[in-house]
């Protein structure tokens, strides 16, 4: 289960790469960008190291861009923790949603993770032709770990439908 100190981590990380992760849209997507990561290490309390990684950033950054969802909105949604349920899924993952109810961040394995790294050009495109598509809206996924202790948390974050 989330503890309140892996969601304020989590915030904490969601600010740290939005302000860490330079992204050039000038240029056009090359394929090595929907494979690309970058990680990046922080210090949120004293003696204890966060490794935060986002995936794919400039194709999520064109994703949010298609929906005008900028890193502002995210971040403004997420400065107050999220309420947290377990999924009832096969998977048991687990979903926050923003106070705002407008962001879910859910849990991942690192097979839907890597699913989605095979499915991102397709999807890109798909929501570039039909903006007004019933498929979830994914802004973003990341994996954060505290170095030396736990172990990898994988999270997508998406928009939240019935909002």
């Amino acid at each position: 289960p989330f503890t309140e100190d892996m969601i304020l981590d989590i915030i904490f990380g969601l600010s740290a790469t939005f302000s860490h992760v330079k992204i050039d849209v000038s240029e056009a997507l090359i394929p090595s960008d929907y494979s690309y990561h970058h990680q990046f290490k922080m210090n949120r309390r004293p003696n204890e190291l966060l490794k935060f990684k986002i995936f794919a950033p400039k194709v999520f950054h064109m994703i949010r861009g298609q929906f005008q969802v900028g890193e502002a909105d995210l971040l403004a949604s997420f400065k107050e923790p999220p309420k947290g349920i377990k999924g009832e899924g096969k998977s048991g993952a687990f979903m926050l949603f923003t106070r705002d109810r407008r962001f879910i961040l859910k849990t991942a394995t690192k097979e839907e993770r890597d699913f989605l790294w095979e499915f991102l050009p397709y999807y890109l495109k798909h929501v570039q032709k039909y903006p007004d598509t019933l498929l979830p809206r994914i802004y973003g996924v990341y994996s954060m770990k505290h170095e030396g202790i736990g172990g990898v948390v994988r999270f997508i974050i998406m928009n939240n439908i019935f909002n």
